[in-house]
């Protein structure tokens, strides 16, 4: 059984047993969400829009939570394959030549790791350890202290029925 079958008999089969036959494009569409993540693709594979597809859900909150789930199950789908990556590594070949005439070729396997992936997956598992430290701080001249003022400025303003009177403003500068 492929991610997508599973996925399918895993939760949304049991969800949207009630749908209609029109509505069966949802099961399709959820399927394809929560084996890839990614909105178009299985908008694609239900044969509807994304525009069809949003209005669905804004019109039933029972397709809001299975479109959530399966976005949540196509993240679990994400996250194993990062940690097979970071952790099991995957299989490259290594290219090189064969020797005497014989040219190049595939002359062995190399497992790599991605450390990257690792970082991601530690972040997740344990932020209180490995998020990043940012500490900004703010300070005036040699360290001190900001100093902040707070004028009003509103009473230094003239008015008029048309708004602010040039003349009065003008008088001022002088």
């Amino acid at each position: 059984m492929d991610a997508r079958e599973a996925v399918s008999h895993h939760h949304h089969h049991t969800t949207l047993t009630k749908l209609t036959p029109k509505k069966r494009w949802q099961e399709t569409f959820l399927t394809e969400l929560a084996a890839c993540g990614i909105i178009t693709d299985a908008c694609k594979a239900a044969g509807v829009s994304r525009q069809a597809a949003y209005k669905a859900r804004e019109r039933s909150p029972t397709f809001v939570a299975a479109w959530d789930d399966a976005v949540d199950q196509a993240a679990d789908v994400m996250e194993r394959e990062a940690w097979r990556r970071a952790v099991e590594g995957v299989e490259k070949p290594v290219f090189g030549s064969l020797g005497g005439r014989s040219g190049s070729g595939e002359i062995g396997r190399v497992q790599e790791y991605s450390d990257t992936l690792l970082i991601f997956l530690l972040k997740g598992a344990r932020p209180e350890k490995f998020r990043e430290r940012i500490d900004t701080r703010h300070s005036g001249k040699d360290g001190a202290a900001i100093g902040v003022e707070f004028v009003d400025y509103r009473a230094n303003l003239a008015t008029t029925e048309d708004g602010p009177d040039p003349d009065r403003d003008a008088s001022r500068e002088g």
